[in-house]
C-alpha cells in the first residue's frame, strides 16, 4: 500500500478483517490475504461455497460523504488486480480453475459496517475488459 498513510492502512486492515469474517460466515474459504506483487496487491484470495476461485478487492468508506466504495475500482486498478491475480496463479501453480473478480464494499454508517458484495465486478483484459 505504497503512498498511503498508516491511518489509511489501519482502516484498510479493519475493512479487510470485516470482509474476511463476513465471507467465512457465508461458507467461503480464505486462501490468502494481502498478497503483494510488482505493481499490484490482492486483498483477499478465496474460494466461494461453489469452489470458484475469487480475487476479492476490499474497498471501504468511513463517512456518509464517502460515496460508493466500488467506484474506487477504476479500470487502471482493475488491470493491476488482474495482473496480480495472474502472478498469484503462476506462483501457486493454479491452472484451469474457474475464477472471478469480486468487489466487497464496507461502508461504515455511524460506526456500524454495512457490507455489499459485488460478484463478477469486472473481468480480465482477454474477456472484453
Amino acid at each position: 500500500m505504497t503512498g498511503k498513510s498508516s491511518h489509511n492502512r489501519s482502516k484498510g486492515r479493519i475493512a479487510e478483517s470485516i470482509a474476511s469474517r463476513y465471507l467465512i460466515s457465508q461458507s467461503w474459504k480464505i486462501l490468502e490475504r494481502n498478497s503483494f506483487f510488482s505493481g499490484g496487491e490482492l486483498d483477499l484470495v478465496a474460494k466461494d461455497p461453489a469452489g470458484v476461485l475469487v480475487f476479492v478487492e476490499v474497498k471501504s468508506s468511513w463517512s456518509k460523504n464517502g460515496g460508493r466504495p466500488a467506484a474506487q475500482v477504476h479500470k487502471a486498478k482493475q488491470r493491476l488486480i488482474w495482473r496480480a491475480a495472474q502472478m498469484w496463479l503462476a506462483r501457486t501453480g493454479t491452472h484451469d480453475q474457474q475464477m472471478r473478480f469480486d468487489v466487497l464494499c464496507v461502508r461504515f454508517i455511524r460506526g456500524i459496517p454495512e457490507i455489499e458484495l459485488i460478484c463478477d465486478a469486472f473481468m480480465g483484459p482477454s474477456s472484453g475488459y
